[in-house]
């Protein structure tokens, strides 16, 4: 069985769940808030931090 993860995204700043990538998909591409422009990091950064996560909650779940 496929093992599931939610993650919300939220900026840090103002709360918003909608981001704009400055230069298209790639890791060097800046992640900006949609509502405010807060820089929330590059996608390469944003990537790493959403797979540190997934891996956190899955070491979690089997350790259960």
């Amino acid at each position: 069985m496929p093992f599931r993860v939610r993650i919300e995204l939220k900026c840090a700043e103002c709360g918003e769940n909608r981001f704009n990538l400055d230069g298209g998909m790639k890791d060097d591409a800046f992640v900006r808030c949609d509502a405010c422009g807060h820089k929330i990091g590059t996608l390469a950064e944003l990537k790493e931090r959403i797979a540190t996560e997934v891996l956190k909650r899955s070491a979690n779940r089997t350790s259960s």
